[in-house]
């Protein structure tokens, strides 16, 4: 077992769910989860919803921000 590392973006979350064969959406259709914008979407929103839950601790997901680099700004 990896120890966790934290904080992690939810995209990353995203990816490590794509690596579960078979894995199926939470859509009425129960299509399985791929690597489409629609399914990050869905991840996204269930991240959100089990951090206000409690379920997953909101220190434990980061918010990705562009950081600017001085040396980009010369």
């Amino acid at each position: 077992m990896r120890k966790p590392i934290w904080p992690i973006f939810d995209r990353q979350v995203f990816y490590e769910l794509l690596n579960i064969p078979g894995l199926l959406r939470n859509d009425t259709m129960k299509t399985l989860s791929v690597n489409t914008q629609h399914c990050l979407d869905d991840i996204i929103d269930m991240v959100t919803r089990m951090r206000i839950e409690g379920d997953i601790l909101f220190e434990a997901i980061t918010v990705p921000t562009q950081t600017k680099r001085q040396d980009t700004l010369r």
